[in-house]
């Protein structure tokens, strides 16, 4: 998940804007739950294993420059089946089915 990239927001698929600061709680509480579905509904197929907001502060202190700020994750498919779908690309895209909310951005 990116929030900007070289300064500037990004607006996502669902024509939605979330802050770096709301990214980085959001991924804290994330890291809570760590496990992770297929397709919204089978839960329990796979497991958090790396998880890194790279704010521009982090990105300083570690003196890299991504040009960019965001989430990066990285799970381990536990579910023998699902890995299978992944490896033969019925499954190309990955959620981590979080909820929020919506709010004006004005």
């Amino acid at each position: 998940s990116v929030s900007e990239i070289d300064g500037k927001e990004i607006v996502d698929h669902h024509r939605d804007i979330i802050s770096t600061k709301d990214m980085e709680e959001m991924a804290y509480r994330f890291a809570e739950v760590r496990t992770g579905g297929e397709m919204h509904d089978t839960m329990g197929v796979s497991q958090l294993i790396e998880s890194m907001v790279f704010t521009k502060e982090k990105q300083e202190a570690l003196g890299v420059d991504l040009g960019m700020v965001g989430w990066w994750v990285g799970f381990q498919v536990t579910d023998t089946e699902t890995w299978k779908r992944v490896k033969n690309g019925e499954l190309r895209s990955f959620s981590i089915g979080g909820r929020g909310f919506r709010q004006s951005a004005s």
